[in-house]
């Protein structure tokens, strides 16, 4: 299994078919007593149960990174005293109960699985483009005159964006040239090499 990979404040998360977000992650130590020497670090994932009324964390997943070890907890703010007249002079005093250990299998990140279909059919996405401009740009060197090239280029300049790579954004800006008869071969070698080097760590 590989190695977890710590969620973000915000992430929706599902452990044991129960779904939390997460309010925040600390990185804290266990120590032993005495002489409070520090054993081991580890991350607190604070988390809040969906559909709970309460303000609070409800519960707090503790990761051991060393091991890959995770320990859960529940969240409870004790109810106030009677003769408390204000209750919200207690604080946020909070206490931690029901530990128990559970595994990585147990959870899922439900957020970064959404990215992951979002990136997997981006990555489709520019295969698909890598290709034709590879088809495109190995014409236009061939035969830089061919004015059916400049149809072919038609359309093709706005396929670019952020969530693509830089070699697909270079050549969806050469085909504005091969449309105005700008682009020479030379520049055509260079976004020819970089889509071939893009093909070549698609394939890894």
């Amino acid at each position: 299994m590989n190695k977890f990979t710590l969620p973000s404040t915000g992430d929706k998360i599902i452990i044991k078919e129960q779904e939390y977000e997460v309010l925040s992650i600390r990185e804290e130590a266990d120590y032993v007593k005495p002489p409070y020497t520090k054993v081991r670090l580890y991350f607190a994932i604070y988390l809040h149960k969906v559909g709970s009324k309460v303000l609070h964390p409800t519960h707090c997943l503790n990761y051991y990174s060393d091991k890959n070890e995770f320990y859960f907890f529940t969240i409870e703010q004790p109810k106030p005293p009677k003769w408390l007249k204000h209750p919200r002079q207690r604080g946020h005093l909070t206490s931690f109960k029901d530990s128990k250990k559970i595994y990585q299998k147990d959870i899922k990140n439900k957020s970064k699985e959404k990215l992951n279909k979002i990136l997997k059919l981006f990555s489709e996405v520019e295969k698909n483009y890598k290709k034709e401009f590879i088809d495109l740009y190995k014409a236009f060197i061939e035969d830089p005159k061919n004015s059916n090239l400049k149809k072919k280029a038609e359309g093709l300049g706005i396929r670019s964006g952020p969530q693509f790579s830089k070699a697909i954004n270079d050549a969806a800006l050469g085909t504005y040239k091969i449309e105005l008869g700008e682009l020479s071969v030379e520049e055509a070698k260079q976004i020819l090499e970089k889509l071939k080097k893009l093909q070549k760590e698609l394939e890894e």
